[in-house]
């Protein structure tokens, strides 16, 4: 008994926790960010990475508190250490361009592989993106396709949209116009415009083709 007696005490301990970091979110995004902020601040103690990630975008932005850079840094770092994965694609950007920190591209493609890896699709892309990058010192056409593969796998339209450009050109990848269209066609499924243009460029020529070979 007295062992079940710490299990449920551990386990109404955890609900409550969790019901705060809930109640939280929901104050956070409804703009009440001054009611937030203990409740954040307490869940990012206890680990949690979510909690650490809203305080980041908070102090990034202003929001309830006094706007301070090098906190909102920490707290995206903690988040991202924590494996909220966005964070790490977020605080990847930033370094990447120098945006409110000092530009450092080894670290941006740390943080993107980080976020990358750990579930975030968006990162994937970005990395890609960096990878074929013409002149950029670590252009590597092979390494961009498997990441934007790994993105679009994810549900990135930008990265399906990009692999497809690069089968279409036979860019990193054997040239394949059907895999191309076929990548444009999932990019034009998650809502990419320019997916949806690809994809309907490559299947007229297509069927054009298979037109005109019935002719032959």
């Amino acid at each position: 008994m007295k062992g079940k007696g710490w299990l449920l005490l551990l386990c109404l301990g955890l609900a409550a926790h969790a019901g705060s970091l809930e109640k939280a979110e929901s104050l956070y995004f409804a703009g009440q960010y001054r009611q937030a902020l203990p409740l954040l601040q307490e869940a990012c103690r206890d680990g949690e990475a979510s909690g650490c990630g809203y305080l980041g975008m908070m102090y990034g932005e202003g929001d309830g508190v006094e706007t301070d850079k090098e906190k909102a840094r920490k707290l995206y770092l903690k988040a991202c250490e924590l494996g909220a994965a966005e964070h790490c694609t977020t605080l990847g950007f930033k370094y990447e361009v120098g945006s409110e920190v000092p530009q450092d591209l080894q670290y941006a493609v740390y943080l993107y592989d980080k976020g990358c890896e750990a579930g975030d699709p968006a990162g994937c892309t970005a990395l890609g993106n960096l990878y074929l990058e013409e002149g950029s010192p670590i252009a590597n056409p092979h390494k961009a396709a498997r990441l934007f593969r790994k993105g679009c796998e994810g549900g990135d339209a930008e990265a399906c949209l990009k692999v497809g450009q690069l089968y279409e050109k036979g860019l990193g990848v054997r040239k394949d116009k059907s895999k191309a269209e076929r990548y444009f066609g999932q990019a034009c499924d998650g809502g990419s415009e320019a997916g949806c243009q690809a994809y309907a460029r490559l299947h007229k020529a297509s069927d054009l083709e298979s037109l005109l070979s019935s002719y032959e």
